[in-house]
């Protein structure tokens, strides 16, 4: 059992059950441990126990899950019972893909991969037990509310790089929203705007961003860029988030996801330069 970090009982309590160290999350729990007071336990009984020996009630679990059908659904819903008033979270890693049509998702738990786990986290964080919803909402009915909530704002130019006319214009519409100006980088550019804050890259998957992010101008190379890709990979997520400014978002996507690390991106690259 993990204990929390110091300061942690002015924050938001966290339960966090199974693989602490699986490569899919290892790096979010990290940055989890800075945002939270977390408790991390092996297994279910191990959680259970901390929860009898403490008599503290955690206002998150979130259970992890490398593959389908890690945890015996009636010890899910046994413990979920314990804790009505926490909100509960299944992590899930690529092994989990079409479970909710060809596993056994749990009930009253939400589902989230690993690759949405910061900016879901951080949602989830933002908002008191009051206004997290039912158990009984459907993905869609939790991605219906979520639309209603702010957006993650931010300041200064962003630049999109998409083929297609239609693409820079509903992601321009959208970032602007949020605070943001845009222009559009067409494939091929050789010159960009001064003072790029970030730069969005639209491709179809990973392996298209790594020929696309090797063609952006020079001047290009050392700012902070969001990938939008589909069915995204640990291994080529890792390499091209290796320079420590890359990160990759999922499509299809919801906007809070894109908007939070964008803003997460473009604070991490401020704090290098003033270091």
């Amino acid at each position: 059992m993990i204990p929390a970090e110091e300061n942690g009982l002015d924050r938001e309590l966290v339960l966090f059950i199974g693989r602490v160290n699986d490569p899919a999350w290892k790096e979010q729990m990290q940055w989890l441990r800075k945002v939270c007071e977390l408790v991390c336990c092996a297994t279910i009984p191990a959680a259970e126990k901390w929860l009898v020996d403490t008599s503290r009630f955690p206002g998150i679990i979130v259970f992890s899950q490398p593959r389908r059908d890690y945890y015996n659904p009636e010890k899910v819903q046994h413990l979920v019972e314990q804790l009505p008033m926490a909100r509960a979270v299944s992590v899930e890693g690529s092994w989990c893909e079409g479970e909710s049509r060809s596993g056994h998702p749990y009930k009253g738990v939400q589902h989230f991969f690993w690759h949405q786990f910061q900016p879901r986290m951080a949602e989830l964080l933002g908002h008191d037990a009051t206004g997290a919803g039912t158990r009984t909402e459907t993905e869609n009915d939790r991605a219906i509310t979520a639309s209603g909530n702010p957006l993650p704002e931010g300041t200064g130019l962003l630049g999109i790089v998409t083929s297609r006319l239609v693409t820079y214009e509903a992601l321009g519409h959208a970032c602007r929203q949020a605070g943001y100006r845009t222009t559009w980088l067409r494939t091929g550019t050789v010159d960009v705007p001064r003072g790029l804050r970030a730069i969005i890259v639209d491709v179809g998957d990973l392996g298209d961003a790594e020929e696309v992010l090797a063609g952006l101008p020079d001047q290009a190379s050392v700012t902070p860029r969001v990938v939008l890709a589909g069915f995204p990979r640990l291994a080529d997520v890792k390499r091209l988030a290796a320079d420590g400014r890359t990160k990759v978002v999922a499509k299809p996507f919801r906007l809070h996801d894109l908007l939070w690390l964008l803003a997460d991106c473009i604070k991490d690259a401020t704090s290098d330069r003033a270091a």
